[in-house]
C-alpha cells in the first residue's frame, strides 16, 4: 500500500490520518519533519529496525531538476526492473539534483499491541552482543532498540528524575498483531 503527499506534510500529520485508516508511515525520525525532508536526508529513526529508512519507504517521487525539467522517477508499482533507478538518486541528495514536490511513500498495517521491555546489563559490550543475538533472531515484532551506556543512564535520572539502574540499559519496543506475538518476543 501507499500515499502520495506532498513534501510539506509533516510526518505526525500524515500518521494520524493513516491511523484512521489502520495504517502508518513506518520511518520515525524522533522529531516531527516534512516528508520532503526526510526524503531529502534520507532520514532514519528509532524504528528503522522494523520499517527500514526513509530511502526504503519512497517509492516514487515528483522531482523538478535544476534546469526546470519535471521528472517522475517512477511509477509507483510493486515491480518496475527497466530503466535507471531515478527514486533512490534522488533520496538523500539533500535537493542537490532537485527540488522533490510530490512524494509516494509505503504505508503499513498499524499494529495494535505494543510492549517494552528494559535490560540491565553490566557492561556496553554486554548488551551489544544481545543486540546482535536480538537482530540474528529476526524477531518480528522488535520495532525499536536503544541502548544507553551509564553515563547516558546516569545524565537521564538526573535531568528527567528517573532512577533507573545506573548501567548500560537497552530500551526495546514491540508492535505486534497479538498480545501473545508481542509478549513472547519480548521474553
Amino acid at each position: 500500500m501507499c500515499a502520495t503527499v506532498g513534501p510539506g506534510v509533516l510526518k505526525n500529520h500524515l500518521n494520524r490520518h493513516l491511523a484512521s485508516h489502520g495504517l502508518l508511515f513506518g520511518p520515525d525520525p524522533s522529531s516531527n519533519p516534512s516528508l520532503g525532508g526526510m526524503a531529502s536526508t534520507s532520514g532514519s529513526g528509532l524504528s528503522t529496525l522494523k520499517y527500514g529508512t526513509t530511502r526504503e519507504n519512497v517509492l516514487s517521487l515528483l522531482v523538478v531538476t535544476p534546469l526546470g525539467r519535471v521528472v517522475r522517477t517512477r511509477a509507483a508499482v510493486r515491480k518496475a526492473s527497466t530503466g535507471y533507478e531515478l527514486t533512490q538518486l534522488f533520496v538523500g541528495a539533500e535537493g542537490t539534483l532537485g527540488v522533490i514536490t510530490e512524494l509516494t511513500v509505503r504505508v503499513h498495517p498499524l499494529l495494535p499491541r505494543r510492549c517494552g521491555a528494559v535490560v540491565v546489563f553490566s557492561s556496553v559490550g554486554e548488551a551489544a552482543r544481545a543486540v546482535v543475538q536480538l537482530k540474528r533472531a529476526a524477531l518480528s515484532s522488535l520495532v525499536r532498540c536503544e541502548l544507553l551506556n551509564t553515563a547516558q543512564v546516569v545524565c537521564s535520572n538526573k535531568m528527567l528524575g528517573l532512577a533507573l539502574d545506573e548501567s548500560p540499559t537497552l530500551f526495546l519496543e514491540f508492535h505486534a498483531e497479538q498480545q501473545r506475538v508481542c509478549d513472547a518476543e519480548r521474553a
